[in-house]
Formats: C-alpha cells, sequence, structure tokens
C-alpha cells in the first residue's frame, strides 16, 4: 500500500501532456499496458495495434487515462481488501473533481479488439477493430452477457516474470450460477488458450469489494448507487483456473459481502 500511494505521489507531479506508463505486463498469450497522457484517436490505436495486434495475443487490453485523476476514478484500485465503504468514499472525492473520467480501452478477446472511450461531458464511444462484433458481448447456454472490464496482475518473483492472470468482471442478463460463471469459463479458455484464469459473475454493474474492477466503470449507464443493504442482497459467483492445480477450476457463490 505504501509503495503505491508513494508511485501515486510521484506520477502526480510529472508534466500531464507527458505520456507515462503505469503497467506494463506480457506473457504467453496476454498483452496489457495503461498509460496515463493525452492520444488522439490515431496515436491510440496505432499502440493498440502494435501491442494487440499479433496473431499469438488473444487476450489483453491497452487503457489512455487523460490525467492521474481519470486513473484514479476509472482505474483498479490496487489495494488487497476493497469494502464498500471505501469505495464510496473514493467515488465521492472522485465525482468532486470530474462527473466522468477521461479514458481510452482496447480490449481483445480471441482475435476481435473493440475500443470503448469515455470523457469528461460522459460522452460515450465504441468502435469495432478486426470485426463486426464486439469480442466483450458473449452468449454461453442460452444465456447473454457483457465482459465489462479485465484486470491483470503478476505474481511476485523472477520464476513468475512472464505469468500473467487475468480477472473478468461479467454482467449477465440472467441467472448468476456458478454453472454459468464455470461454462463463461470455459468459452473464454477456448477462445483464447490462456490456461490461468477467473471470471467474476454478477447480474448488476457493481463489483464494489473487487479491487481490480475501477472505482467507476467508466462504460456505463448511470445507475443509483446502491445503499450498503441493497448490495448485500445481490448475488455472484466466481470460477477460477489455476496453473498450480494443473488446470483446475474453483468456483464459489453467495451474497456480497459490503
Amino acid at each position: 500500500m505504501k509503495t503505491l500511494l508513494l508511485f501515486l505521489i510521484a506520477l502526480a507531479s510529472l508534466p500531464a501532456a507527458d505520456l507515462r506508463v503505469l503497467s506494463d505486463l506480457q506473457g504467453g498469450h496476454i498483452r496489457h499496458r495503461s498509460v496515463v497522457g493525452k492520444l488522439t484517436e490515431k496515436e491510440f490505436e496505432d499502440i493498440v495495434s502494435e501491442l494487440l495486434g499479433p496473431k499469438e495475443i488473444t487476450l489483453g487490453t491497452v487503457v489512455a487515462y487523460g490525467s492521474l485523476d481519470d486513473h484514479l476514478l476509472a482505474g483498479p484500485r490496487g489495494f488487497d481488501h476493497c469494502s464498500y465503504a471505501h469505495w464510496l468514499s473514493m467515488i465521492g472525492a472522485g465525482r468532486g473533481r470530474q462527473p466522468c473520467p477521461e479514458v481510452r480501452e482496447a480490449s481483445k478477446i480471441g482475435s476481435a479488439i473493440v475500443v470503448r472511450s469515455s470523457g469528461h461531458d460522459c460522452q460515450r464511444g465504441t468502435k469495432l477493430l478486426r470485426s463486426a462484433l464486439s469480442p466483450l458481448d458473449f452468449a454461453v447456454e442460452g444465456t447473454r452477457g457483457e465482459i465489462l472490464d479485465m484486470s491483470f496482475s503478476r505474481p511476485m518473483g523472477e520464476a513468475n516474470e512472464h505469468r500473467i492472470r487475468p480477472e473478468l468482471y461479467v454482467q449477465t442478463n440472467g441467472t448468476v450460477t456458478v454453472a454459468l460463471a464455470k461454462a463463461l469459463l470455459s468459452h473464454i479458455r477456448d477462445l483464447t488458450s490462456v490456461g490461468e484464469i477467473s471470471v467474476e459473475l454478477r447480474a448488476d454493474p457493481w463489483f464494489i469489494t473487487e479491487c481490480g474492477f475501477p472505482t467507476l466503470y467508466p462504460f456505463g449507464d448511470n445507475r443509483p448507487i446502491p445503499t450498503v443493504e441493497e448490495f448485500a442482497r445481490t448475488k455472484y459467483a466466481s470460477c477460477g483456473s489455476f496453473e498450480f492445480g494443473h488446470g483446475s477450476v474453483q468456483c464459489f457463490e453467495g451474497h456480497s459481502r459490503p
């Protein structure tokens, strides 16, 4: 936590016009990079083409935040534990500076790439690259849904330099069950050939206690914020495959804990 805070303080002192890399991960079929700085649409798409374009890359994101404030609001929180109370305080502080974050995000699943954008004026856009359909939309076992976001982490140590673990945050219009989360996990693994991966499933966009999910999801409608009681009544399901378990899948389901 202390290291993260020192890093953010140092980053805040950098000229806003400069492009600065926040995270840069590559391993197997995965590529991820996030930056802070101003990029034109063409500049951003050139970076996307370079990083996500290769055929061997089947899962990844490229994200550009307009400023550090935008990153703090629309980026992963980077903590070990995220509670409802802490999330609510961050939402209040962030919205006091900007009603909506400025961010461009490209996501690749399989061979398809989609670029989404959000501005300070709360105007949002979507552009498909190399595909007629967004790779974030899915239909599994007769149930439809959307992958809202992805986060990427790497275990500590030199031996894990190229071992990257993606986590997908998925909203379904169906019933939240372990069976659906497991089917979606299998679907994504088949599309990407990525063996170590997790899926977090909800029927709403409030991944409040998931530290890898943005504080404020930048590409959705501005729904009323749920109360702590309302959030506690919501259900989630989670499935993950793990390298140390030789590809074994572990799943859980329950109600949210504020």
